[in-house]
C-alpha cells in the first residue's frame, strides 16, 4: 500500500543505487584523465540549481521532471469489497521520468561521461525496484 511519500521513496531509492554505483572502486587500468580523484556527490536538484559553480567536485544529478498516469494500470478494476458496504480506492499508477546529468571535476567531460556510464549501467542492471529497497529508502512510505 502506497501513501503520499511513494514518489519520494522511489527518488531516494534511485539516489541510493546511483550513490553506491558511482562511488564503487575505480578500475586500476582506467586512464588518468578519466579517473575521478575528487569527491563524488549524488544530488536530486533541478538542472538549473544542480551545479553551484564549484567545479572541484564530481556530481551525478537525478531530477524528476515528469510524471503521468499509467493508462494500462489505470484501467484495472476497482478493488473488491473490503468490509461489507465498503469499497477500496482505485490505484493511482504513475510513470516517473527522471533526467540524469553528470558533471566532472574541473569540468572534465571524460570524467562526467564515466560517471554517467556508471549511472546508466546500474539503472539498466536494476530495472525493477524491489519493495524492500523502497521501504529501506523511506520506511514511512
Amino acid at each position: 500500500m502506497s501513501n503520499a511519500l511513494a514518489v519520494t521513496a522511489v527518488t531516494r531509492t534511485l539516489r541510493k543505487l546511483l550513490d553506491d554505483a558511482v562511488k564503487a572502486p575505480v578500475p586500476d587500468n582506467l586512464p588518468a584523465d578519466v579517473k575521478p580523484t575528487a569527491e563524488i556527490q549524488v544530488t536530486t536538484l533541478p538542472p538549473d540549481k544542480a551545479r553551484d559553480g564549484n567545479t572541484a567536485k564530481n556530481q551525478v544529478n537525478l531530477f524528476l521532471y515528469h510524471s503521468v498516469l499509467n493508462s494500462g494500470w489505470r484501467n484495472m478494476d476497482v478493488p473488491r469489497l473490503i468490509m461489507p458496504g465498503e469499497t477500496g480506492q482505485p490505484p493511482l499508477p504513475l510513470n516517473l521520468f527522471y533526467l540524469i546529468t553528470a558533471y566532472g571535476q574541473d569540468n572534465n567531460e571524460l570524467i562526467s561521461h564515466f560517471l554517467l556510464g556508471r549511472a546508466m549501467s546500474v539503472l539498466h542492471d536494476h530495472a525493477v525496484l524491489g519493495r524492500n529497497e523502497i521501504s529501506d529508502a523511506l520506511a514511512a512510505s
